[in-house]
C-alpha cells in the first residue's frame, strides 16, 4: 500500500477548508491507523467511544485530530437526530394512536443504516490517507 499525500479541495470550493496537509506531505502508518480507528471506535462505542478516542489522541498529528473531530461531531449529530426522531415519533404515535409509527420507525432505521454507511466510508477514507468530511454533520468541535 502506498502512502499518497492527502487530497484537499480546491481553493474556490464552497465547502469549508480542511486542515493543511503535513509539511512533508507524508503520513505515517500510525496516522492512517489512528485516523481509521477514530471512526471505527465511534461505530462500535458510539458517542462514548468517540469522546474517549478524542481525549486520548487529540494531541497527535493534524490528520488524527481532524478524523477524531469528525467522528465526534458525527456522533453528536446522530444522537440529536435519533432523540428528535424518537420524540417526534412518540408524540405523533400518541396523537395518531400508533399509525404514525408505521412511517417514523422505518425512517429512523433508514437514517441509522445510512449513518453506518457514512461511518464505514470515513474509515476507508482515513485508512487511505484522505481528509474525509461527513455529510450532514454539524461541526460542534472545530
Amino acid at each position: 500500500m502506498s502512502n499518497t499525500p492527502p487530497t484537499l479541495p480546491p481553493e474556490n470550493s464552497p465547502a469549508p477548508a480542511l486542515p493543511a496537509a503535513p509539511a512533508n506531505n507524508s503520513l505515517t502508518q500510525d496516522d492512517l491507523t489512528m485516523g481509521m480507528l477514530a471512526h471505527l471506535v465511534s461505530i462500535l462505542g458510539g458517542i462514548i467511544g468517540a469522546v474517549i478516542m478524542y481525549c486520548v489522541t487529540k494531541e497527535r498529528s493534524p490528520f488524527i485530530q481532524h478524523h477524531n473531530k469528525e467522528a465526534l461531531n458525527f456522533q453528536i449529530t446522530l444522537i440529536i437526530i435519533e432523540f428528535s426522531g424518537i420524540l417526534i415519533g412518540t408524540i405523533a404515535g400518541v396523537l395518531t394512536l400508533g399509525f404514525a409509527l408505521i412511517i417514523i420507525v422505518p425512517l429512523l432505521m433508514i437514517v441509522i443504516i445510512l449513518f453506518l454507511v457514512f461511518e464505514i466510508m470515513a474509515c476507508i477514507a482515513a485508512n487511505k490517507g484522505e481528509w474525509h468530511r461527513y455529510p450532514w454533520s454539524i461541526r460542534f468541535i472545530k
